[in-house]
């Protein structure tokens, strides 16, 4: 996979334009790889988007530094609601090829699995230090959500390669 981290700089803001995926709204014929590549390129700028990473990595800061309950709650302030807004921007496009409505399908399903096990993970962080297998389970569910992000990111990317300036998106832990 080519690197990912260059479009995360300028991708969120398309979160804001959910009017940019309207103009795209008549059908293109199949065989139109250029419609199919800018609707692949905005599923990309969506999942890659600054808002849901940065937030992202002060959850991982709080845990490296042994404050589960701050990560708790940056989970709930911070990473569930940017997680929101990519599922609603995913939700608002409207693909006009067969492939691109396949893969807006994928993300929903692939956001919401997201959505679902960051907010589980905070419940359990909330907890405070409890060592058990829920805690566990919730990290190991989070884990497998965001490769599931990282595997629809490769296929977008196959589709349409994204500049190659920084290293590739690190699943969270």
């Amino acid at each position: 996979m080519r690197a990912l981290g260059a479009a995360r700089r300028g991708g969120a803001w398309l979160l804001a334009l959910p009017w940019l995926w309207a103009a795209c709204g008549q059908e293109a014929p199949e065989g139109s790889s250029g419609q199919l590549a800018a609707e692949v390129e905005h599923l990309q700028a969506v999942l890659l988007s600054d808002v849901y990473h940065s937030a992202d990595r002060h959850v991982r800061a709080a845990l490296e530094s042994d404050l589960p309950a701050r990560a708790a709650a940056l989970l709930e302030r911070e990473v569930a609601p940017a997680a929101r807004l990519q599922l609603q921007a995913v939700e608002e496009m409207s693909p006009s090829t067969e492939r691109g409505r396949e893969l807006r399908a994928l993300a929903l399903s692939r956001l919401e699995a997201r959505l679902g096990t960051v907010r589980e993970y905070a419940r359990v962080l909330a907890r405070g230090p409890v060592e058990d297998l829920r805690l566990v389970d919730a990290m190991r569910s989070r884990r497998e959500a965001e490769l599931g992000i990282v595997g629809l990111l490769e296929q977008l990317d196959a589709i349409h390669p994204l500049p190659s300036s920084e290293p590739p998106v690190e699943p969270a832990r």
